[in-house]
């Protein structure tokens, strides 16, 4: 009997034979897959945050030394503006004091200053508060207020000048420029008795000047006593005028003279007619009116 040959089960079929290139190009694709994938997990986390963290002293440095700056000049244009503000009012004040005491008559003359002046200071200043130049608004204030105290500091001094002037003018029988000078004087002093006491001189003087003027007319004429009743009512009306006082004393001289020489007339007359009693009477009436009389 011959040997037959053992069957074997067969293999598990391979549809496809194995290839090595196949099997590098699929590891060489799961590489760049992975690589690709780490690179966009890059892209969309890591470096928006380092673009951010790079861009942050870009855009906010520059930032900060322009903020600062300017938030200092606001606070220090607010700051002047509150002291212009401040010293407006300061000065406003002032002003207001002063007109109340008629600084408008005494202090319009310049005397260090004047009240002219000071507006015009304060105008200007006024024009550099609304220009919202408020340094040169605030040295315009202050410059104000030192002018209004030094017109302020004037008044005794504008007083004394015054008067002074009142009293030249009126010298000069100058009846109105004396008023005005008066005036000015008692506006800056209301209580001042000098300066109510030449208005009321000057707004006499012409009367009295009058007067002298008739009594002279009636000396001349040798009507002396009206003269004399003339020249009392120039003294009532100015009893310091010495014009009047000075034409009084020697028509009242003149008329002393007169009644002396008309009783010693009378005396001798009488005398020449034994007319005793009469010479003596006469001679009484002499003796009164000089009794220093040889």
């Amino acid at each position: 009997m011959s040997d037959k040959p053992k069957l074997q089960p067969p293999s598990q079929p391979r549809i496809f034979a194995s290839d090595p290139n196949a099997s590098r190009l699929k590891i060489i694709s799961l590489i760049v897959f992975i690589i690709l994938a780490l690179v966009a997990v890059a892209v969309v986390v890591i470096l928006p945050g380092r673009f951010s963290r790079q861009r942050q002293p870009a855009q906010v440095m520059p930032e900060t030394p322009q903020v600062q700056p300017q938030a200092r000049a606001d606070e220090e244009s607010a700051s002047k503006a509150g002291e212009a503000q401040e010293l407006l009012q300061k000065a406003l004040n002032l002003k207001a004091r002063l007109e109340n005491e008629g600084v408008k008559n005494w202090g319009a003359e310049p005397l260090v200053t004047s009240y002219s002046q000071v507006l015009a200071l304060l105008t200007e200043a006024n024009a550099y508060l609304d220009d919202q130049r408020f340094d040169r608004a605030v040295k315009g204030y202050r410059e104000t207020i030192v002018k209004l105290e030094q017109l302020s500091a004037s008044r005794p001094e504008r007083i004394r000048q015054a008067i002074q002037a009142g009293n030249e003018s009126f010298a000069q029988l100058d009846s109105d420029l004396a008023k005005h000078h008066y005036k000015i004087a008692l506006a800056a002093d209301f209580d001042n008795n000098e300066a109510q006491v030449g208005i009321q001189r000057a707004e006499n003087l012409p009367q009295v000047l009058d007067y002298i003027a008739q009594g002279q007319f009636h000396e001349d004429r040798g009507e002396l006593d009206i003269a004399r009743k003339i020249y009392n009512d120039a003294i009532l009306l100015d009893k310091d005028y010495m014009a009047a006082r000075d034409h009084l004393q020697q028509v009242n001289e003149l008329i002393l003279e007169r009644d002396f020489q008309r009783s010693m007339s009378d005396a001798i007359s009488a005398l020449n007619q034994n007319k005793i009693r009469q010479a003596k009477h006469a001679l009484d009436i002499a003796r009164n009116l000089r009794p220093d009389a040889a």
